[in-house]
């Protein structure tokens, strides 16, 4: 199964996962991303300290 979305949106990351979630049956320990600009504020590559959107943490809790 795949989905395509026209644009990397936030609703568009939230629905591709939450599909993924559902197709696969579970969840994984970990999901890797490559900083989309969705979901991620700011993210220094030398110290690593990540800052998530507003609106990533809740989805996250969300789906479990």
């Amino acid at each position: 199964m795949h989905r395509a979305f026209r644009a990397e949106k936030q609703e568009h990351w939230f629905a591709g996962l939450e599909s993924a979630l559902t197709v696969f049956g579970g969840l994984p320990e970990e999901v890797l991303m490559d900083n989309p600009r969705a979901l991620v504020v700011r993210h220094d590559a030398v110290s690593r300290p990540v800052q998530f959107n507003d609106k990533l943490i809740p989805f996250t809790k969300h789906c479990g």
